[in-house]
């Protein structure tokens, strides 16, 4: 598994700065053009409401020292899906440092009562699994990291800035096994799991003794492949 992880607790989640670059913009490379269209095609056969979203494509990463992220808006939610689910994609780029990697951000959401949350969830090209809430990074969106934030907590969890009792940011998951820059954050919220789960929400929460090893002991439906990789890095936090 090719990964980094960067701690960046120093750092506050609304002092992170978006600063957008025209530099060295991407293209796809010819030679893994077609496969991908083909994936994507495969896809929206299945999820006909998906659709080529602009995202942003990290080019400087966020460290400890500088709450500054440089990204492009050059790449789309379809050049990522089609990218990263083509067989043996790293072998169309001559490095690991030419991949595309799309700003993206999951979420270690706490409820009052201290229960883990996790989503069931089968959109976009994950299969149906148990996930932490996240999302990509989206222009759309705008400029501010914390207030993306608030759009997909609100789109999976119905939550609004009023719900959330504190946050803070953890670290970057440089992972390029998904073609992602993955920030990883915590949320706290004022309500306990019975007060969330009355709005019906498909959410359920990590047991006492949880691991990922024994996932299958407490649940039916599959972890989610990038949520299990947070989860197992849980004693750096």
């Amino acid at each position: 598994m090719n990964l980094e992880f960067t701690p960046l607790s120093s750092i506050a989640l609304r002092e992170i700065v978006l600063k957008e670059t025209s530099e060295g913009g991407f293209t796809i490379p010819q030679s893994i053009k077609k496969p991908s269209e083909d994936v994507w095609s495969k896809l929206t056969l299945k999820q006909p409401n998906l659709h080529a979203s602009p995202l942003y494509r990290v080019t400087k990463l966020v460290n400890s020292e500088q709450s500054l992220c440089e990204v492009a808006t050059d790449i789309t939610y379809k050049d990522i899906v089609g990218i990263r689910n083509t067989p043996n994609f790293k072998d169309y780029f001559k490095d690991t440092a030419s991949i595309p990697h799309a700003l993206s951000m999951i979420a270690l959401v706490y409820t009052k009562d201290e229960k883990l949350l996790l989503l069931e969830r089968s959109t976009g090209d994950w299969e149906e699994s148990l996930e932490l809430p996240g999302a990509f990074m989206r222009p759309a969106w705008g400029s501010s990291l914390y207030k993306q934030a608030l759009t997909f907590l609100h789109n999976d969890l119905l939550i609004t800035e009023e719900d959330i009792d504190s946050h803070s940011i953890i670290g970057s998951l440089h992972y390029s096994d998904i073609c992602e820059h993955m920030l990883i954050t915590r949320f706290d919220l004022k309500c306990t799991y019975e007060e969330l789960i009355s709005a019906k929400k498909r959410v359920v929460f990590l047991p006492d003794n949880y691991a990922v090893s024994t996932h299958t002991n407490y649940f039916t439906l599959p972890l989610h492949s990038p949520s299990a990789t947070v989860l197992s890095l849980n004693d750096q936090f």
